[in-house]
């Protein structure tokens, strides 16, 4: 398996990525053969989920002529509908981000999809998102003011989290609003990183905060990593090669200090390891910078890496997956009953209490109360958990 070519289609993955990013395009020699590639998949319906969502990309990224009418009128209208639906999505953040403003939180930073569109610098239809991910820090400490706030706007929770509540629009549209980076980048220390150094961007007739290049590059690398359905269609490598053909310095060390508060950072060398190697030639990046800036990664233990390397999956519902491999199970309950509590302890001062107490709830559980769900979870859902590894259902 490769990271940069993925699961689904490598193949069809060195093609996208060679028609979006190589110097060579203009050239019909090298972009028409790529193109009848692209025209039969289209036509044969065999592209994945998240590598039809490169089609905008491919249509503000050079000609497209030599496609087939039918495949022609695809990429348009994926470019249209991904214009019209981030439009919506970064009206209703506007919103969302007046509101948390006049109740005195933090400011609001964009993170995922809103950088990728900001360092891809090819407009708001060139990069769907798929839901929108922003950072408020410290929104925990005022979880009952927060929920007022977006109740009032017409959202309503759909799930919640150690780091971040998902809720929906009344467009049906999602919201992620984070408190922490991810499940693999907690803690206070990092959000505070990242607020430092926070740069402000225009979306249309919107403005908002997002990461710096840096933070957001090494987000981007290590959410394709460790995140098992960008693994299998390896989408991640398309906002990463972006930013890299378009910025001209990086800062190392600012790279570092995110990478490094990374659970597994050994998965971020790995990534640009394989970017530097496995990238097409005719895709012209500094790959000896690559190295430079995975050389400024620290590496972690085996275990740890063995923990989070899991098996790629496709981005599908879970009714229309085979399941999942007993080894992955056991790997994330490994990560989330023992590994997460302790470094939660050891690096943040968190009780294992309050992990307990945020895990399913916002505003949060009481510790008793976290306790007693947790308990109860043990009790009921640890003997159908214990018989579906032992049978592999």
């Amino acid at each position: 398996m490769s990271l940069v070519f993925g699961y689904a289609n490598p193949t069809l993955q060195k093609v996208l990525l060679e028609l979006c990013f190589s110097d060579e395009t203009d050239n019909p020699a090298f972009r028409h053969p790529r193109l009848k590639i692209l025209d039969q998949s289209l036509k044969d319906d065999v592209l994945s989920g998240e590598q039809l969502r490169v089609l905008p990309l491919l249509y503000r990224s050079g000609p497209i002529n030599g496609m087939s009418d039918e495949s022609v009128n695809k990429v348009v209208g994926s470019y249209k509908h991904t214009f019209c639906r981030n439009n919506l999505m970064l009206h209703r953040l506007g919103q969302v981000q007046t509101a948390f403003n006049q109740t005195g939180f933090a400011q609001m930073i964009g993170l995922k999809g809103v950088p990728a569109i900001a360092y891809l610098q090819l407009g708001i239809g060139a990069r769907p998102m798929a839901d929108v991910d922003v950072l408020i820090p410290r929104v925990q400490e005022r979880p009952e003011l927060a929920l007022a706030i977006l109740n009032g706007l017409g959202y309503s929770v759909k799930a919640s989290g150690f780091r971040s509540i998902t809720l929906i629009s009344p467009e049906n549209l999602e919201l992620d609003l984070h408190w922490y980076m991810h499940d693999w980048a907690l803690g206070q220390d990092l959000v505070d990183i990242v607020c430092e150094r926070a740069r402000r961007d225009i979306f249309g007739t919107q403005t908002f905060l997002v990461p710096c290049v840096e933070h957001h590059l090494a987000h981007t690398i290590a959410h394709g990593v460790l995140t098992k359905t960008l693994t299998y269609d390896a989408r991640w490598v398309f906002d990463t090669v972006a930013v890299l053909k378009r910025t001209e310095h990086f800062d190392i060390n600012r790279f570092a200090e995110f990478a490094n508060c990374v659970m597994a950072p050994q998965r971020i060398r790995d990534a640009l390891s394989a970017l530097a190697t496995e990238l097409p030639d005719s895709i012209k990046i500094d790959r000896a910078s690559l190295l430079w800036m995975r050389d400024a990664v620290s590496s972690n233990s085996k275990i740890i890496s063995w923990l989070y390397q899991q098996t790629p999956t496709p981005n599908l519902p879970s009714e229309q997956l085979q399941g999942t491999p007993r080894l992955d199970r056991i790997k994330s309950m490994l990560i989330h009953h023992i590994w997460l509590p302790r470094y939660l302890r050891h690096r943040q001062d968190l009780s294992v209490l309050s992990y307990w107490s945020w895990l399913d709830a916002f505003p949060p559980l009481t510790q008793r109360q976290g306790v007693w769900q947790y308990v109860k979870k043990i009790f009921s859902r640890g003997p159908l958990i214990l018989y579906s590894l032992l049978t592999q259902k």
